[in-house]
């Protein structure tokens, strides 16, 4: 198995903070209507390792997210809510061998629906899809195939608090890179995601 090349630190410094800048402009920006929702949210989950597959790999994942509302539908039992979402993070392993990274940045954007059961304002389901870019196309032994990856996941949650200020939900995410450039094993991950509206 061909092993992969740790990126220089040099190559790295500049990739945090484009993604950064990114996920400021969007919280930065005026709503876009006057009941426009802003989110920020934090993400932590760990790779869905199959042990018998030497595909996977075990992994963390980082994630610092801004969302911005862009429309509402509702009757009088549902609300459905598109977002649009930027998100910058990390995925870490500690299995990596000699030469493999421990460590890859990510950065992305992707349009997220909400779905809301109105009469307890509280519960909801949401899904959402968007290109990533990774810092290296691969980490540990697994060679994701390129840095350009689609992130796709469904997720089940709660609205906390007298206002409902808060969220907490569960996620189930998948990530590959769409057979662009195989190989294209993908990686999946189970994550709770805490975030908070202002």
């Amino acid at each position: 198995m061909k092993t992969l090349k740790a990126s220089s630190p040099k190559g790295r410094t500049g990739f945090p903070l484009k993604v950064g800048l990114a996920l400021a402009g969007v919280l930065l920006l005026p709503p876009v209507c006057h009941a426009a929702e802003r989110w920020i949210g934090l993400e932590v989950g760990t790779s869905d390792v199959h042990r018998s597959d030497s595909k996977s790999v075990d992994a963390r994942r980082f994630n610092l997210s801004g969302r911005l509302s862009l429309a509402r539908w509702a009757s009088s039992r549902w609300a459905l809510l598109p977002f649009g979402e930027v998100t910058a993070g990390a995925i870490r392993t500690w299995g990596a061998g000699n030469g493999q990274n421990l460590r890859i940045n990510e950065g992305g954007a992707r349009l997220v629906f909400q779905l809301r059961y109105r009469p307890g304002r509280r519960l909801f389901l949401e899904a959402g899809s968007g290109p990533m870019v990774f810092s290296d196309k691969g980490i540990g032994d697994l060679n994701l195939g390129g840095k350009l990856q689609f992130r796709s996941y469904i997720g089940l949650g709660v609205r906390l608090g007298a206002q409902r200020r808060w969220q907490l939900s569960y996620r189930y995410s998948h990530t590959s890179n769409a057979n662009i450039s195989p190989p294209n094993p993908g990686i999946n991950f189970l994550s709770g995601y805490l975030s908070y509206s202002f």
